[in-house]
């Protein structure tokens, strides 16, 4: 499905001639809807190396949400947790290795720094559907999340309640579906333990 195509798909389901010119608004607010809320293969990004220069260091601009950042020592990848203030100024002047990140804004501060290659895995925001033949990742895998989050936005620029909670409902539970599928392969299968027969 190409952008054209779901412009149609949303005419189709709003029921609404009058509303043409408004459907490109609410695919460029479904865009950025669902790169706030999923988090899927399609929309992660592994960015190795992320070389920050400074404590404070920008992140990417399509950067929405961090799933890890990591360090190579040896063999060995040390995860960096996530930290709060209080946490990370006890620990901005140590000289121990990078261990603690927190986010601010578009931005992440990394404690105690060291100038590094770190590994940043993050969740970006899909790519925007800038003409009718536009594709992108997510529109490919998860038309319904478009459709849905579109028929978000018109029903809420036409003051439908009842459609717009509907949509809601419907987006929210695909969102859902995909972000625990992702969290589940990240987990992995839990183990079986056998039966001594």
């Amino acid at each position: 499905m190409n952008r054209g195509e779901l412009e149609s798909l949303i005419a189709d389901y709003i029921h609404r001639t009058d509303l043409a010119s408004n459907i490109p608004g609410f695919i460029d607010l479904a865009t950025a809807r669902i790169g706030r809320d999923l988090r899927s293969a399609e929309n992660e990004t592994v960015l190795d190396p992320f070389e920050p220069t400074d404590q404070i260091s920008d992140l990417p601009d399509d950067f929405r949400s961090i799933r890890d950042i990591s360090w190579l020592q040896g063999a060995s990848r040390i995860v960096l947790k996530s930290s709060s203030v209080t946490r990370m100024s006890r620990f901005q002047q140590t000289g121990n290795a990078p261990a603690f990140y927190r986010l601010i804004g578009k931005q992440i501060e990394i404690t105690p720094f060291q100038v590094k290659e770190f590994r940043l895995v993050y969740f970006n925001a899909p790519a925007p559907l800038v003409d009718t033949n536009s594709e992108n990742e997510i529109l490919t895998n998860y038309e319904q999340l478009y459709l849905y989050a579109s028929l978000v936005e018109a029903y809420f620029f036409t003051l439908d309640a009842g459609g717009r909670d509907l949509a809601l409902a419907t987006y929210t539970s695909e969102v859902e579906t995909e972000n625990t599928r992702t969290s589940k392969a990240d987990a992995g299968d839990r183990p079986s333990i056998q039966g001594r027969g």
